[in-house]
């Protein structure tokens, strides 16, 4: 088998391991719903790069639905969004001093309220990856960026939860990006 093969054999395996995860915010405790409304659309600018160059991630939420998504809330990006990146067993890489930071959000409250109309997108954002994670060693690994969407619409949200319990079981809807392969060499 030549190497080539090895390696995309490996990073098929490892997709498969990706795709079959089960999304779970790691902020919120609230459950995830995926959404059928919004697609989240993630590349790399390079799908190779050695251990401490930086590995830019750029992403946007686009509307695929015929009806507008109301009151998407554009602030910070640990306000919006969440992202984990996975190695070919689906086991998350640690993070960053920086990461961990970004990984809470803040509850500022604060950020831009519109209405994402159908087909359109709220344009291009872009994270360092590296800056986020510890790319301390080569390998083949995944990176799946997830944005916070809201409570979806057919579900009732409580006007006042009785307590943050309450809160905490109504679903959130979430766009997910695929999980996109990339390779850290020395």
């Amino acid at each position: 088998m030549k190497k080539t093969d090895s390696l995309f054999a490996t990073a098929l395996i490892g997709l498969a391991a990706v795709y079959g995860q089960a999304i779970k915010d790691p902020e919120r405790p609230n459950p995830v719903r995926v959404s059928s409304r919004a697609q989240l659309i993630a590349s790399l600018e390079q799908s190779t790069v050695k251990i401490g160059d930086p590995l830019k991630l750029h992403f946007r939420l686009k509307n695929i639905s015929s009806a507008a998504i109301r009151n998407i809330v554009q602030s910070e990006l640990n306000e919006d969004c969440w992202l984990m990146v996975t190695d070919a067993s689906g086991s998350e890489l640690p993070l960053t001093k920086q990461g961990e930071r970004l990984r809470k959000p803040s509850r500022s409250g604060g950020g831009v309220v519109g209405d994402l109309l159908p087909g359109a997108d709220e344009g291009d954002r872009t994270i360092d990856v590296s800056r986020l994670y510890q790319f301390d060693r080569p390998g083949n690994y995944f990176v799946r960026i997830i944005r916070r969407i809201g409570v979806p619409p057919e579900v009732p949200f409580p006007k006042y939860p009785e307590n943050q319990k309450d809160a905490a079981k109504v679903p959130l809807e979430e766009a997910v990006s695929d999980p996109i392969p990339f390779t850290i060499i020395p």
